[in-house]
């Protein structure tokens, strides 16, 4: 998720992607013991480093609505 804050002040497009693609690529690693922790430490790292709630766009994300209705090959 990207989040445009006031400090953002002009669009920079690609370069600013790629540079946060390799930023989080170098950071630090977690692992998580399920879907539920992984987005936990997401919500929590959010609210605390921007100070708001995604709890909205968890409920209405596409992508998260797929993996969880999503069937998997041994339900055939």
């Amino acid at each position: 998720m990207r989040y445009v804050t006031s400090e953002y002040t002009m669009p920079l497009g690609v370069f600013v992607v790629r540079q946060a693609v390799r930023k989080t690529i170098s950071s630090e690693k977690h692992d998580f013991e399920n879907k539920k922790d992984m987005l936990n430490f997401g919500r929590n790292l959010v609210l605390n480093k921007l100070r708001y709630n995604i709890d909205n766009q968890l409920v209405e994300s596409k992508i998260l609505n797929d993996f969880n209705t999503q069937m998997k090959l041994s339900q055939f």
